[in-house]
């Protein structure tokens, strides 16, 4: 699968079952200004469980800066 998304458009980072960084692609490592050997083995920390819903939440980059990011969290099989 990471064929597939690492390329995508929007940002995708797949966490562990214990909140750590799995996966990130290109657009997660722009978005979140952080590059993926950055974000790889660190927990993602913000509790997250499967929904339907999409979610807006701030985070902060490395260099500081505040953005705003919609959140889609799924499971995988």
């Amino acid at each position: 699968f990471q064929a597939i998304i690492a390329e995508a458009d929007e940002g995708v980072i797949v966490l562990e079952p214990t909140g750590a960084v799995s996966f990130a692609n290109s657009a997660a490592e722009f978005l979140l200004g952080r590059e993926r050997i950055e974000l790889v083995g660190e927990m993602f920390g913000l509790p997250l469980a499967p929904t339907t819903d999409r979610v807006r939440v701030n985070v902060q980059s490395s260099d500081g800066a505040i953005r705003l990011v919609e959140l889609a969290v799924e499971a995988l099989p």
